[in-house]
């Protein structure tokens, strides 16, 4: 493979926030050379960089992603993804995709572990509803055999079965993501006690600040805690002992913003409404259901656990729950950092937390940063985002493992892919689910 060359391309140190004027040699889809010295003529070929800003590229670290738009991630400048509950059956594409595919890499977990009745439904592929301890311990095997990165436990989840699938999976060498904000039995501290590491969603913090808090509540019990001042001697406190823990937190602000605007809700300006024309209709009757004043309530608190936990030196990712109702695959990240900086955040540290923090959190020393030796995941900016984090819209190029790519002609690929994903092939992965089950529960006979 000839060796490419970015050259007079101002390069950001995503660990000290410092620009240099680089060029930078990528060869087999890894960055091969940082240097101010000019290649010669015949060192490969050239892509004149003058006058943009090259970051890493970008890690979503909570969605849900699928063969048919991974395309719009990539498009976004989303190169890597963490997968928070899905199927292996469904992924299957994208697992063995080569590394220049026009898809992100897959940090991900299987299905998620909920309990009765699950609120996405009865067991199936992409949900095990039990209060089975048993059960629950079982499936977190299964799942680690399989190449699970990390358990997904759910809010239905019975306190007791949760704590027995935290052991399980610690016992497999794999951390646990809870997504709690229903629980009406586990809180942020007693599931930080159990020894969950993340919480997506900053869930469970309302319930450890206000006992009979319930998402699923009236408009009266919201308005309840709307009365109440923002308990800031409580959140520190809160704050203090998940740290002590070091618990990790998600925040997914985007979420909850959207639905606080509902028909106002944020866009992207920089991609077509067709591209996501297969959501809309979902979307729109999702939000048929969204009570504005709810999420407003949810974005606030959301904003202030983020703003305090960071403050005191605790972990923060940027997720964004992709592709839940007005959350744009891929492109909702850029509005997540924003809300990471309404939240208190630099904009380097919300860079930071896209890019090198969740990389050394989930162990993924080949991306995160532009570095010799990494895999060239990067992108190219026409303006800078340490000026305004909203620049990271400016996307001209997106390269993985060095294939560079025009945002423009990914989102083109997503659309034709768009169909890809249809009942029969459903319907197929269905059934390889349930023969590999069979066979599974036949072993464990």
């Amino acid at each position: 493979m000839t060796a490419q060359w970015i050259t007079n391309v101002n390069v950001l140190n995503v660990r000290t926030g410092q620009y240099d004027l680089y060029n930078v040699k990528i060869d087999a889809g890894r960055f091969a050379a940082l240097q101010t010295a000019p290649p010669s003529e015949d060192a490969g070929v050239f892509l004149d960089g003058k006058g943009y800003f090259m970051l890493p590229g970008l890690i979503d670290s909570h969605c849900h992603i699928m063969p048919s738009y991974a395309p719009l991630f990539t498009a976004a400048g989303v190169t890597t993804v963490r997968n928070t509950a899905g199927s292996f059956f469904l992924l299957s594409s994208l697992l063995e995709a080569e590394e220049t595919a026009p898809s992100p890499r897959l940090y991900t977990t299987d299905r998620l572990i909920d309990g009765v009745p699950g609120l996405w439904g009865e067991t199936s592929i992409g949900t095990l509803s039990t209060e089975d301890e048993a059960l629950a311990v079982r499936e977190v095997r299964r799942q680690a055999s399989l190449g699970a990165r990390f358990i997904k436990v759910y809010g239905r989840l019975k306190k007791e079965v949760m704590a027995a699938v935290v052991r399980e999976a610690q016992a497999c060498g794999l951390d646990v993501s809870a997504d709690i904000m229903v629980s009406t039995e586990v809180d942020a501290r007693s599931a930080a006690g159990m020894g969950v590491k993340f919480l997506e969603h900053n869930s469970g913090m309302m319930q450890a600040l206000f006992p009979d808090w319930r998402y699923l509540g009236d408009a009266h019990q919201y308005e309840r805690v709307r009365q109440c001042d923002m308990p800031w001697a409580k959140i520190e406190a809160l704050c203090e002992h998940l740290l002590s823990r070091n618990v990790v937190l998600v925040p997914t602000t985007v979420l909850f913003d959207q639905m606080a605007r509902k028909e106002d809700h944020w866009q992207p300006s920089r991609v077509e409404d067709s591209c996501f024309a297969s959501f809309q209709e979902q979307w729109h009757q999702t939000a048929s259901h969204v009570e504005p004043s709810k999420y407003q309530l949810i974005t606030e608190y959301t904003k202030a656990f983020t703003e305090t936990y960071v403050r005191l030196g605790g972990t923060i990712l940027a997720g964004t729950d992709a592709p839940i109702v007005y959350i744009h695959p891929g492109y909702a990240l850029h509005r997540e950092l924003a809300l990471l900086a309404e939240s208190g955040l630099s904009p380097l540290a919300a860079l930071q937390s896209a890019t090198i923090v969740p990389a050394q959190v989930l162990g993924e020393t080949e991306i995160g940063a532009i570095e010799v030796g990494k895999k060239a995941d990067f992108i190219l900016l026409r303006e800078d985002p340490l000026e305004n984090i909203t620049a990271i819209d400016t996307i001209e190029k997106v390269a993985k493992s060095g294939k560079l790519y025009d945002p423009q002609e990914l989102q083109e690929v997503a659309k034709a892919k768009e169909n890809q994903v249809t009942e029969a092939w459903y319907h197929e992965r269905i059934q390889e689910f349930e023969a590999y089950m069979k066979a599974y529960e036949q072993s464990c006979e």
